[in-house]
Formats: C-alpha cells, sequence, structure tokens
C-alpha cells in the first residue's frame, strides 16, 4: 500500500471508503482565545479545569463553504464558541461536542451552522447544566456559568423538544430538594417541578418528564423547597 499525500483532492461523484479519519489536536484549556485557520485541525479537543476558554471560528473568507469543525470540551468549565467578531454563538457545555459547518463565506463573520451533542447511554441529548460552586438552599437559583447562583443565569434551548430526563448531584451525606424549572421567567408557577433525593457521591435520575420547550427558550433551574445546604449542586437536563 502507497501513501497518497497532497494538498486537496476533488471527488465530483459519491465516495466510497472503509473508513475516514480527521486529524485531531488536544490541549488544556486556558483563559485565552484559539483561532482557526485553514491549518487548523477539524477536530479540536480540551481537557482541564482552566476557565474562560474561547474558540474563535477564524476569518470566513479564508474557507470554503461546507468546512467543518468538532469543537470536543472535556474540560470541567464551559466553552464558547464565536465568530470573527468575537460575538459568541453557542457555549459548549462541560462532556458535550459541537459542530461547527461554513453555510456562507462572503464575510467574514460568515454564516454558521451550529449544532451541539452529548448522550447518556439511552440516547437522550444533554442540553442544560445548571450548576453552583457554593451551597444551595432554600429558593437559590442555580447558574449555566459556575457563578454566583444570584444572577440567574438561564440555559438557551437548542430546539423543538421537551425535557424527558433530569439528573441531580451533590456533596451532602444525604439531598433532598425540589427543583423548580421555569421557561423565559424567574418567577409565577413553574412549569415543572422535580422531587430529588440522594446520597453523597451518587446522582438521582428522573425520568419520564415531557416539558415542552421551543428552539430559543431560557429555562431557568431554582432550588425550591427541601434544601438545607446542598454542597455543590450539579443538575443535568436532557432531551
Amino acid at each position: 500500500m502507497v501513501d497518497l499525500i497532497t494538498d486537496k483532492i476533488k471527488v465530483e461523484n459519491n465516495t466510497d471508503t472503509l473508513n475516514y479519519r480527521m486529524q485531531i489536536t488536544t490541549q488544556a484549556a486556558t483563559a485565552s482565545t484559539l483561532t482557526l485557520t485553514t491549518n487548523s485541525t477539524g477536530n479540536q479537543a480540551f481537557t482541564g479545569t482552566t476557565a474562560g476558554q474561547i474558540v474563535n471560528l477564524g476569518n470566513a473568507t479564508t474557507f470554503q463553504t461546507g468546512q467543518e469543525w468538532w469543537i470536543h470540551n472535556q474540560t470541567t468549565q464551559n466553552i464558547s464558541i464565536v465568530n470573527f467578531a468575537n460575538t459568541v454563538l453557542t457555549t459548549i457545555f462541560p462532556e458535550t461536542r459541537s459542530k461547527a459547518v461554513l453555510r456562507d463565506n462572503s464575510t467574514t463573520l460568515g454564516v454558521w451552522i451550529l449544532s451541539g451533542f452529548s448522550q447518556d447511554a439511552t440516547g437522550n441529548v444533554l442540553v442544560a447544566i445548571f450548576a453552583d460552586t457554593a451551597n444551595a438552599i432554600s429558593n437559590k437559583f442555580l447558574s449555566t456559568e459556575n457563578i454566583a447562583s444570584s444572577d440567574i443565569q438561564p440555559s438557551v434551548m437548542p430546539g423543538n423538544s421537551s425535557i424527558r430526563k433530569v439528573t441531580f448531584s451533590g456533596a451532602n451525606t444525604t439531598a433532598s430538594c425540589t427543583l423548580e424549572f421555569r421557561i423565559n421567567t424567574a418567577v409565577g408557577t413553574p412549569a415543572l417541578s422535580v422531587a430529588i433525593s440522594t446520597g453523597a457521591g451518587t446522582t438521582a435520575v428522573v425520568e419520564g418528564l415531557n416539558l415542552s420547550v421551543q428552539s430559543g427558550d431560557r429555562l431557568n433551574c431554582k432550588v425550591a423547597a427541601g434544601a438545607t445546604s446542598i454542597g455543590k449542586p450539579l443538575v443535568k437536563c436532557y432531551y
């Protein structure tokens, strides 16, 4: 077998291949911006615990339409994806990956198609993570940015679907509470209430839910009742 090394191959009909390999670059996350170029590998993976990592999709006029990148977040922090003007296009949660495909390269900003992926063992898609770096007590909102919960950072829904599953973990020996979810508001009657009970180092799983959401809806999560100082709560919501 002889390797063929070339800068570009254009195929004008169907391609039939046994397998396909897109090169990957793995790096530790830093509080800085990585700007993609024509020399960037198609897979960009980040590891570590440092917050503040940003991925700039680069100057779209230097790319061809249909070009794509996978951004893999294997860190414990969120990663922001921005366009060439540093406008945030999406946020990648920990344990999640996002695919960016260039649809229009007529301007430096480009038009990008972005989609996020993270699934559990049964195919549920992770769409929201709420957390607090301190303790949660009754009537405290959790944040999607790992900052003070009083700031009430909602999670923006990526598509029209329903929240089917919620998981909860905390640092207590035992943790029980009720989680309230509200859509596009932080007050009023909750759209969904979920009773939680778990122990330290374990995860409570509540399935069979049906909270309908629309693309762009902002979902809030509040520890509503029963909590007496839950250490570092973590809530994950799945379609």
